[in-house]
């Protein structure tokens, strides 16, 4: 019986391209995440495009903490920590509110100017503790203001 003839890729190549061995199938491997699961976000549900965006966020930590010194390092561990995580998203919408900040320094330096200028002209010792009632005070009087406008746009587009 005759050996049968080989194909190659060209008639005058000399390269002999070799017949297919059937493999058996392979299942495909698992994605492995890069860190425990006490680690991942909770977000990290959606998809794989934000698996690998985790990946990326421990990698570049990890490759930062490696430049830093023991303390540096577990504090960083601290911070970055899921929980952290959390309490610094909730505290930034709840918080951190811009307009609020800035109502409230504006006030405490309009209250620092007016008792600075009253204590001296009329002779009285000043507390340099003053500050403080008064960046609260502006605080929470724009957080009201800033949640009754809210209240009241959601009120009336329904």
């Amino acid at each position: 019986m005759p050996k049968p003839k080989l194909a190659t890729s060209h008639p005058r190549s000399k390269k002999v391209i070799q017949p297919i061995k059937h493999a058996k199938p392979v299942a495909p491997p698992k994605p492995a995440l890069s860190k425990p699961e006490h680690m991942i976000p909770v977000e990290e549900d959606l998809g794989l495009e934000n698996i690998l965006k985790n990946d990326a966020y421990y990698s570049i930590l990890n490759d930062i903490r490696g430049d830093l010194n023991w303390p540096q390092r577990a504090f960083s561990r601290f911070i970055h920590a899921r929980g952290m995580d959390r309490l610094n998203d909730i505290l930034l919408k709840t918080l951190a509110r811009p307009m609020a900040l800035l109502v409230g320094s504006l006030a405490s330096l309009a209250s620092q100017i007016i008792t600075i200028t009253l204590a001296k002209n009329y002779g009285y010792s000043y507390n340099y503790l003053l500050f403080l009632p008064a960046f609260l005070a502006g605080y929470l009087l724009e957080l009201i203001i800033e949640y009754v406008a809210i209240f009241l746009s959601v009120k009336f587009r329904k």
